[in-house]
């Protein structure tokens, strides 16, 4: 039988392990106030180390500036024509 290692207090990224839930799940803190459940492996592989609104925000802000740089580059090409 494998030893389950004790995260509770370790941070990963913006969260920090609060308590283990059952089942390789750990009940995590984000910086920005949220609880989350993580796996093991999503703590110690992946890098979703954030709350899934905190990820998605990131997400849609680098969207916005995608999109902004795109039309940026569309109105220098109109105005070079």
């Amino acid at each position: 039988m494998t030893r389950l290692r004790d995260l509770t207090r370790q941070r990963f990224g913006g969260l920090t392990v609060v308590a283990y839930t059952g089942s390789s799940r750990w009940l995590c803190r984000c910086d920005c106030g949220r609880d989350c459940i993580r796996t093991y492996k999503s703590l110690h592989l992946d890098s979703q180390h954030a709350c899934d609104e905190k990820l998605e925000l990131e997400l849609s802000i680098q969207l916005s500036i995608a999109k902004e740089s795109e039309r940026n580059k569309m109105i220098v090409s109109i105005k070079k024509f």
